[in-house]
């Protein structure tokens, strides 16, 4: 067959064509030369959170900023209980030697914290991309025309537990899982779209365009769904609320959990939603954004104070959704991937 030449639109950023080469389920033999690099044997040092009645010690460590960008370092866990430190980086997860495991830690909300939480994210995303595993051609991620919970659970049974050691319950693990994936393969799918429409092309030439790594069948239902009438109503709509959205965050890509967590490394407190608000809208030197970040911040600020009062009715916790609104179901905002207001609300005050 000739090659076909495939295009681009040219207004898009360049997107990198998934690999469809499914993780081995059996990770590498332990007398093969594993790509990461041991650290130390000392066990790891566990830091829950404590409730605000725990009593805070004097000094602290400060432990916020990753010792590399290029690497992550965590702990491991063998088939015999020994744990040790790690150096690894997200390709080289399926390296690790038979029977050894990437430790994530959890916090009392459910949600991954410390490095282990990155390497996690980031092999989630290897996984969301390869159309073997989770294809594109289903509608959304969850619902009645969504991806069935057998393609999530052979995943996470065959190809996840055996190459992390989650410390949490089997079910909150799933949940986190299973939100991260889906995520990521929501995020994928709008890349391949961003990069191979083009409005100046036919439906059927777009099908012609098939992205290299991708099933034909699947990107032909792809681009079908895509070009429905009620599809293109909603991303509409969804534009439309976008533009809506006028403040932006400073937090990056880190999650709020694990940005949560470093926040009470340093200061061995629990940060609230107000604190964590008004770190992720302010720059490095201080400043705030725009000015529209800084009028609900110092709204936030005088929430806070206010509520240090053991006579006010607001709690810390509560500032936010005061400033700010009530929470839509299923999230909270300032909180991160998987809090809900059932499991961020219950028994807590920050």
């Amino acid at each position: 067959m000739p090659k076909v030449k495939r295009f681009r639109n040219p207004q898009k950023s360049s997107l990198q064509p998934p690999t469809n080469s499914l993780p081995s389920t059996n990770p590498a033999p332990t007398n093969e030369t594993s790509s990461h690099t041991s650290m130390s044997t000392t066990p790891p040092i566990d830091s829950p959170l404590p409730n605000e009645n725990s009593q805070q010690p004097e000094t602290s460590t400060k432990h916020a900023r990753r010792e590399s960008s290029s690497y992550w370092i965590v702990h491991a866990i063998d088939l015999e209980g020994v744990i040790k430190k790690i150096k690894v980086k997200v390709r080289e997860v399926n390296n690790l030697p038979r029977g050894e495991r990437i430790i994530v830690d959890f916090d009392e909300l459910g949600m991954a914290i410390g490095e282990g939480q990155g390497v996690l994210a980031g092999y989630c995303g290897t996984l969301a991309i390869d159309c073997n595993l989770f294809p594109i051609n289903f509608e959304r991620w969850s619902g009645k025309t969504g991806m069935p919970d057998t393609y999530f659970l052979e995943c996470f049974k065959e190809i996840l537990q055996p190459r992390f050691c989650f410390k949490t319950d089997e079910a909150s693990a799933q949940r986190y899982c299973k939100l991260t994936l889906g995520r990521k393969w929501a995020a994928h799918r709008q890349n391949l779209w961003n990069e191979f429409y083009d409005p100046t092309k036919s439906k059927n030439e777009i099908i012609s365009n098939v992205p290299n790594g991708i099933d034909r069948t699947q990107w032909a239902h792809f681009v079908t769904y895509r070009l429905k009438p009620e599809t293109l109503e909603i991303c509409k709509k969804n534009r439309e609320n976008r533009k809506k959205q006028v403040i932006p965050h400073t937090g990056g890509s880190k999650p709020m959990s694990r940005r949560r967590h470093e926040m009470f490394l340093e200061t061995r407190q629990l940060p609230s939603r107000g604190k964590l608000y008004i770190d992720t809208h302010k720059r490095k030197d201080g400043s705030f954004v725009n000015d529209a970040a800084k009028a609900i911040s110092e709204q936030i600020e005088v929430g806070l104070t206010q509520s240090t009062n053991d006579e006010s009715e607001v709690s810390p916790n509560d500032v936010v959704g005061k400033v700010l609104g009530p929470e839509h179901s299923g999230r909270v905002r300032c909180m991160g991937l998987g809090a809900a207001p059932t499991n961020s609300f219950r028994n807590t005050r920050f």
